[in-house]
């Protein structure tokens, strides 16, 4: 049975609010950190007041955990049909690394909340590491064999390393020091270091 108009027009009003209070919360969260701002603020920041805010969330915990679930789409690996070279594959890593370092608040965020024991956020986090192994693991395998996962965590690993590194020594500043050609150099490197030069069965 269809609903009447007026209800649907309700329910995708109810939708956009709660985008733009995720929107806002993101922001904040990422300018302010979580324990330091208030539901007051992020309701002021969505032009609406305390109580419709709490209409859509119940608590400021509430807010938190979904953005969690509204991750920009560029974040969800590509699949490829066919395996990569090793120097595709080094291609492919970095591109995820700009998709990540896009989604720049939702690293602060994340950074913050998984150093804090926030067990979503590191639950977040390994989603990530699912997502890139999603993505990269049949190249992976193609190249190292049995060693293939070994080698993806460890790239993972090295290449969050460096995203939480410049989150925490430069702010505000990350993305226009990500975007530098020297930055892009050092990135390249720390993969090309984390990549074995040549599948496990060839360096016996």
């Amino acid at each position: 049975m269809a609903q009447p108009a007026r209800n649907r027009e309700r329910l995708g009003s109810g939708a956009i609010t709660r985008a733009l209070i995720v929107r806002a919360a993101t922001e904040l969260f990422a300018r302010d950190g979580y324990e330091a701002t208030t539901v007051k603020a992020i309701a002021e920041r969505c032009n609406i007041t305390d109580p419709a805010l709490y209409y859509h969330f119940r608590s400021k915990r509430e807010i938190l955990d979904a953005i969690w679930t509204c991750v920009p789409a560029d974040m969800v690996p590509v699949l490829h049909e066919s395996s990569l070279s090793q120097d595709e594959l080094a291609d492919d890593i970095e591109e995820r690394f700009y998709a990540w370092a896009r989604s720049w608040a939702h690293l602060r965020i994340l950074l913050e909340q998984v150093l804090s024991g926030d067990t979503c956020a590191t639950g977040f986090r390994q989603g990530l590491l699912d997502r890139f192994r999603a993505g990269t693991l049949p190249s992976a395998q193609a190249l190292y064999g049995e060693a293939g996962e070994l080698v993806l965590d460890t790239v993972f690993h090295a290449v969050c390393g460096l995203l939480y590194d410049t989150v925490l020594q430069h702010g505000d500043e990350f993305r226009e020091v990500v975007n530098q050609d020297s930055y892009r150099r050092r990135l390249r490197r720390i993969i090309k270091q984390a990549l074995p030069c040549q599948p496990p069965d060839s360096q016996r």
